[in-house]
């Protein structure tokens, strides 16, 4: 699937850099999430905002949502398994 993700995204995430910006993001979209289907998008499309925001101040509004899905149901392969362990770790303690 790495071969047909969109050029915008592999040529400027670094997926390390991604998740540690994403664990950041946990506690607010938990709280904002009424199942972990829409807990987990939430999580990586915010991500994605501040990643391209702070790393490129790109806006993520100008890059094709057909692009942004993809890329987000790459992610969902790659860090799904993370997620589902994110999520369930804070829904039964509260936190992480």
């Amino acid at each position: 699937m790495e071969n047909n993700l969109p050029p915008v995204f592999t040529r400027r995430i670094d997926l390390h850099k991604f998740e540690n910006l994403m664990r950041k993001g946990i506690p607010y979209t938990y709280y904002d999430s009424q199942d972990f289907k829409t807990f987990k998008y939430k999580l990586f499309h915010a991500t994605l905002e501040n990643y391209f925001f702070y790393a490129y101040d790109i806006n993520l509004e100008k890059i094709p949502t057909k692009d942004t899905d993809s890329f987000i149901q790459y992610l969902d392969d790659k860090f799904g398994e993370l997620t589902k362990h994110y999520y369930n770790n804070f829904k039964k303690k509260g936190k992480l």
